[in-house]
């Protein structure tokens, strides 16, 4: 983005004052997932814009996580569908993240969700239901504390009696 001064406003410096210029971005579907998403920014001046400062640069990470959905019999782990979750940053699980579907994975086909850059866009939701695989990854996440909470049970199974807590720390 460009910031542009108007001549009134550069009239009215005076010698030692200082401008700060703060802002804030959103990583979008394009972003390194579990990897560092450089972000630059310098300052171009003067008349022509002969002068720039050095540049500035911040690597911001997002990161993901699987859920698999399962029942146990013995020793071996079935995959159940129609389970339907929500993530939260509250333990009582209010304010549900929104997502948006991405696709599958290449291999084995498990649903992507992606932390909605838009949350009123269309195709927009808050609640994430297991298909055939008993899987979905979320993905987009911020380094925080969530909460996957088990908002229905697929008929004749018990949701979780907890939401699941899941911690992301700086390294994923």
């Amino acid at each position: 983005f460009e910031v542009v001064f108007v001549k009134a406003f550069c009239d009215a410096l005076v010698e030692n004052d200082s401008i700060v210029i703060s802002y804030t971005a959103t990583l979008n579907e394009n972003a390194v997932i579990a990897g560092a998403n450089p972000n630059e920014s310098k300052l171009t001046y003067g008349e022509n814009n002969e002068f720039e400062t050095t540049p500035s640069v911040t690597e911001t990470f997002t990161w993901k996580f699987g859920v698999l959905k399962y029942v146990l019999d013995g020793e071996e782990k079935s995959p159940l569908a129609e389970a339907e979750f929500t993530l939260s940053k509250n333990e009582d699980g209010s304010e549900p993240i929104k997502f948006i579907a991405k696709g599958t994975t290449t291999e084995g086909g498990i649903p992507i969700y992606q932390v909605a850059e838009d949350p009123t866009a269309e195709g927009v939701i808050t609640t994430i239901v297991t298909d055939a695989t008993g899987q979905f990854i979320l993905q987009g996440l911020d380094s925080d504390t969530y909460y996957l909470t088990e908002t229905k049970s697929p008929d004749g199974y018990n949701e979780l009696d907890k939401p699941v807590k899941v911690v992301i720390d700086e390294n994923g």
